[in-house]
C-alpha cells in the first residue's frame, strides 16, 4: 500500500472511497464542494444515521458522484480523539474494500495536532489492512487497498508527512510481530525465531543478533531454559538483538520476551481444547524483536537489547518433572510444582542475564503468563507489576498515549511469600490458584536485581478471535508500540 500527503485544495477526486470524519456535536471536519458528497453528510445527519459519536463508522454509496465512489463517516467523538480515529480507520478500510475501493482518500482536520491525528490515522488504515492468509491455497481473495492520499492543509503538509514516515515504520514492525505470532507452530521452532531475529540484523547496520545454542548456554548456566526444553527435539536458543543509537557502552532498556514457541503443558499436559492457541505463546518475544526493529529504523538515541529465552515445551521422555529442582543462571533454585509454568522458568535465565551479563539500566520483561490475568482483566488490557513506580509512571504514560491498555497490579509482600518453597529457594506455582498473576511476577521478582523492573502479562490481549478496530484476527502486535513510544520517552533523558 502506498500512502501519500497532499494539499486537500488539490483534490479533484476520481474513483475513490473517501473517509470524512465527524465529531459528536455535528461538525465534520471536512468541507467539500462536491454535492454529491454534502447531500450524503446532510442526509446521514437528518435521518440520524451518524450523529458523530466516538466509534461510529457509516458507510455511504455516491456511484454518481464525481468526486467519490464511497463515503465513509467515522465518528471520533470530540476533535483530538485519536485513539478514536485509529480504530474506525481500521473499521473504514475494510469496508471501503469490500466495497470494491481500489484508492482511498483521507481529509485531514485543520487542527494544531495534525501530525498526531495523521500518524494514528495511518496506523489505522495500515494494521485494519493486515491480513495473514499465507497458508490459504483456496478463496484467497487478494484484493486490496492500493494507494491512500492524505489531504491536509498546507501549513501541516510537512507534519502530517513525518507523521505517515513514522506510522509506516512502527506499523510495519507491528505486523511483523503479527506475522511470527500466527506461524503455525511445526513453522516456528526455536532456531526460527534465531533467524527471524538474525534477519533483522542482516537487515539493519544498526543491529546486531547474537545467538546462543545448547552447549553454550550448559557453559553459561541457563538451567531454566534448558529444563523446559528437554522434552522437545527441537533444541532451545537464547537470543539478543542490540541496538546502539548513542555513543555510551550503557544499554539503556532491555526488553525480555517470553519465547515458548509451543506451550504443549510438557509433563504437567494441558487440555486439548484451545490448545491450538498456544502457537502464541511466544508473543513475548515477537514483540520485543520487533519493538528493537521499529527503535532502530526511527534512530531513536537510547541503547536498547532484547533478550529472548526460546523454547518448545513438550512432553518427551526427557521432559522435566514436577519435583525437579533446577538451578538458574543466578544460581538461584526452583521447585517445580507444575512443568506448565514454563514461561516464568525460562524467563528467570533470561531477565537474570538483562540484569547481570547486559547490566541494563531498565529491563521489562513481557510475557503470555497466566490464565490468572485472563481472569482478572479479561481480553481489555495486559497487567503490569513493578519495583519503581517512577519508571511505572513513564511506561504509563507510553501505553496511554498508543492507546495500549494496561493496568497496574499490587505487589504486596504477602504475595511473595506463597512462592516459598522448602527444599529450594523458589518453586514455580505458588498460592494454587490465589493472586496467580501476582505471585507469577513475584517469582520473577526474585532474578532481577536493584534497578528498575516491569512485568507485563499480556495474555489475553495478545491475539484476538474477531477482527474489530486496528485489532485483525490472530496475533494483535502487542505491546510493540507502546515499547516503540517508551523508547522515545526515555530517550529525550538521556
Amino acid at each position: 500500500m502506498e500512502i501519500t500527503v497532499k494539499s486537500k485544495s488539490l483534490f479533484r477526486g476520481g474513483d475513490y472511497g473517501i473517509i470524512v470524519f465527524g465529531t459528536q456535536d455535528k461538525t465534520f471536519l471536512y468541507e467539500t464542494k462536491d454535492q454529491i458528497i454534502k447531500d450524503t453528510v446532510n442526509r446521514a445527519s437528518k435521518k440520524k444515521l451518524f450523529s458523530g459519536k466516538k466509534n461510529q463508522v457509516c458507510v455511504f454509496d455516491t456511484a454518481s458522484s464525481e468526486t467519490a465512489q464511497v463515503v465513509a463517516l467515522c465518528g471520533i467523538g470530540t476533535i483530538g480523539n485519536n485513539d478514536a480515529a485509529r480504530n474506525n480507520v481500521a473499521d473504514a478500510i475494510r469496508s471501503l474494500l469490500k466495497h470494491g475501493c481500489s484508492k482511498v482518500a483521507v481529509m485531514i482536520p485543520e487542527t494544531k495536532d495534525a501530525g498526531a491525528f495523521a500518524q494514528a490515522v495511518c496506523e489505522g488504515i495500515l494494521l485494519g489492512s493486515y491480513t495473514f492468509n499465507k497458508y490459504k491455497t483456496v478463496d484467497n481473495d487478494d484484493k486490496a487497498i492500493k494507494s491512500v492520499v492524505l489531504y491536509s492543509d498546507k501549513k501541516y503538509l510537512a507534519d502530517v508527512e513525518n507523521a505517515a514516515n513514522k506510522a509506516e515504520t512502527i506499523t510495519e514492525s507491528v505486523c511483523l510481530a503479527r506475522d511470527i505470532v500466527n506461524e503455525p507452530g511445526n513453522n516456528l521452532v526455536p532456531e526460527d525465531v534465531a533467524s527471524f531475529a538474525r534477519k533483522l540484523a542482516k537487515d539493519s547496520k544498526k543491529l546486531k543478533a547474537t545467538v546462543y545454542d545448547v552447549p553454550a548456554m550448559e557453559k553459561m548456566g541457563m538451567g531454566g531454559i534448558l529444563a523446559v526444553g528437554k522434552g522437545s527435539v527441537n533444541e532451545p536458543r537464547l537470543i539478543t538483538l542490540a541496538y546502539k543509537g548513542r555513543q555510551s557502552d550503557k544499554v539503556d532498556l532491555a526488553l525480555v520476551g517470553k519465547g515458548v514457541t509451543f506451550d504443549t503443558g510438557g509433563i504437567s499436559l494441558k487440555p486439548d481444547k484451545g490448545m491450538e492457541e498456544m502457537k502464541g505463546d511466544m508473543a513475548g518475544a515477537a514483540s520485543v524483536l520487533a519493538a528493537v526493529h521499529a527503535i532502530a529504523r526511527l534512530g531513536l538515541n537510547i541503547n536498547v537489547t532484547a533478550v529472548v529465552g526460546a523454547v518448545e515445551n513438550m512432553p518427551g521422555g526427557k521432559a522435566y518433572k514436577p519435583g525437579d529442582i533446577i538451578k538458574t543462571f543466578n544460581g538461584k533454585t526452583i521447585e517445580v510444582i507444575s512443568a506448565d509454568a514454563e514461561g516464568r522458568v525460562t524467563l528467570a535465565d533470561t531477565v537474570s542475564y538483562a540484569f547481570r551479563e547486559i547490566k541494563a539500566d531498565r529491563v521489562i520483561d513481557v510475557a503470555t503468563l497466566t490464565g490468572a490475568c485472563v481472569v482478572a482483566l479479561g481480553h481489555v488490557c495486559s497487567g503490569s507489576y513493578t519495583n519503581n513506580q517512577a519508571f511505572m509512571d513513564l511506561y504509563k504514560k507510553a501505553a496511554t498515549d498508543v492507546d495500549e491498555k494496561t493496568w497496574q497490579m499490587p505487589m504486596y509482600e504477602e504475595y511473595r511469600d506463597l512462592n516459598k518453597s522448602r527444599i529450594a529457594d523458589v518453586m514455580n506455582i505458588g498460592g494454587g490458584r490465589d493472586a496467580g498473576s501476582i505471585t507469577a511476577a513475584y517469582f520473577i521478582y526474585e532474578f532481577i536485581e536493584k534497578r528498575p523492573w516491569i512485568h507485563l502479562d499480556i495474555a489475553g490481549v495478545e491475539m484476538v478471535n474477531k477482527t474489530k478496530g486496528i485489532y485483525v484476527y490472530g496475533g494483535t502486535g502487542v505491546p510493540v508500540r507502546t515499547f516503540v513510544k517508551l523508547s522515545e520517552l526515555i530517550s529525550k533523558t538521556l
